[in-house]
């Protein structure tokens, strides 16, 4: 995909670029064609394994663990307003980085970029000649003329290189280094089939790492059924809550992490067919997460979440943080043991006020509205059967709703379905 930086813009990120003190990068002359050290740079945050000579030995980021302020950034933090408004401008919103390479006439021999997550973008400044990136993909060789223009790609994935160039040129990759230590939450209650079937399937299409999975059941009687459908997949944590209801479960979830030395969470339900971007299943689940969280602490938020609705029309390509609903299926937050625990007191519409109520606390909840997940409401097991089934379900809605609107007021309404009643969250709603 590429995107065409216009004329005006590319003359002022040019002019800036020039004005970085870039210096001699020992560490990096093994990515070059000539063996040299380069004038190649990172403006973000490194990993001192990585890099022990290429940092600032000040404090590690506050949630970055490891990672600290390279050299480049601290003697210029003002250049991050100007990256901060080319990338409002031109990066697709659901596109996360951390860092950025600057290279000036560095002329890399092919690599991968084996450190990064997920997909880079790159761009070309100078009046060169010749220096297209060209990557190797599926059995050829691609050459994209990055000059004035973003590409993006997955560097990670696919070998690159720079073809030979004439005259001054600099590149600057915008990429994630950072891979999140997350935990994944899913709550189950008697569907132990429906848990191996969807959820633990769809995980394991995505090569998610089954050690970060903490699976919470109600007791041993519970674990017993769920045994012979587990058996496959044994660095699962188990985890006994003693609770009855979806509403205390989660708040069980919440108090465990608070507790915990975890700071990334993703809840999961048990029942998650897949994810979708617009109409697409998502295989890259890891750099989704990784995305998901990077935003929020772009945002200064604690929590995220996505479209309830997987219809395409109503899936827009918008990142929000005003009052929406973050439904409960998935859902990720970040543990603040500075800021208050939110425990719901709704049963059945307990991340309804889980939305509000972290709303409230934080000043925003983030919503990625172009993503959804496909599953199918009132399976059998889980909440309906904390009610007795789903016709009790359904007619303890209306009394639900109406203590629900009778608490938060203008910040919801009540709306009809034709064999239930539901919540609607006021997305004009402001804090007073």
């Amino acid at each position: 995909m590429e995107i065409e930086l216009q004329n005006q813009d590319y003359n002022y990120l040019y002019s800036e670029v020039k004005k970085l003190k870039l210096f001699t990068a020992n560490h990096r002359k093994h990515i070059c064609k000539d063996g040299k050290p380069p004038k190649s740079n990172l403006y973000g945050y490194s990993n001192k394994q990585l890099n022990p000579n290429y940092r600032i030995g000040h404090e590690e980021h506050h949630l970055f663990k490891g990672y600290y302020e390279t050299k480049l950034k601290h003697i210029h933090p003002e250049f991050q307003l100007v990256v901060d408004k080319i990338a409002d401008k031109y990066f697709p919103k659901d596109f996360y980085f951390n860092s950025v390479q600057i290279n000036k006439n560095t002329n890399c021999k092919r690599h991968t970029d084996s450190k990064n997550i997920g997909y880079s973008i790159i761009l070309g400044l100078g009046d060169y000649i010749g220096g297209e990136l060209c990557v190797e993909k599926d059995d050829d060789i691609h050459e994209i003329n990055i000059q004035k223009k973003f590409y993006i790609f997955d560097g990670s994935k696919y070998p690159h290189w720079t073809n030979d160039f004439i005259n001054d040129r600099y590149s600057l990759i915008f990429f994630n280094n950072y891979d999140f230590d997350y935990r994944i939450a899913i709550p189950s209650y008697k569907r132990p089939e429906i848990l191996h079937l969807k959820t633990l399937k769809y995980l394991q299409e995505c090569q998610i790492d089954f050690n970060k999975i903490d699976l919470f059941l109600k007791n041993k009687n519970e674990l017993s059924t769920y045994h012979n459908k587990l058996k496959d997949y044994k660095n699962i944590n188990i985890i006994l809550h003693e609770q009855h209801g979806i509403s205390s479960t989660r708040n069980y979830i919440q108090s465990y992490y608070h507790e915990s030395n975890n700071q990334f969470v993703i809840s999961i339900d048990d029942d998650i067919d897949y994810l979708i971007k617009k109409n697409k299943k998502i295989y890259k689940l890891n750099h989704f997460i990784n995305t998901c969280f990077g935003l929020t602490i772009d945002k200064n938020l604690n929590l995220f979440g996505i479209n309830p609705c997987s219809n395409v029309f109503y899936m827009k390509d918008k990142i929000t943080t005003n009052l929406k609903y973050i439904p409960g299926g998935f859902f990720g937050f970040i543990v603040d043991k500075n800021k208050y625990i939110i425990h719901s007191t709704f049963d059945h519409l307990e991340d309804y006020q889980f939305s509000i109520e972290t709303f409230l606390r934080d000043g925003g909840v983030l919503r990625l509205n172009n993503f959804s997940m496909i599953t199918k409401n009132f399976e059998k097991g889980g909440i309906s059967d904390t009610y007795g089934g789903k016709e009790l379900r359904l007619k303890a809605t209306k009394q639900l709703c109406e203590e629900f609107y009778h608490q938060y007021g203008t910040a919801c309404r009540i709306v009809k379905k034709k064999d239930y009643y539901n919540i609607q969250l006021n997305h004009h709603y402001k804090i007073t």
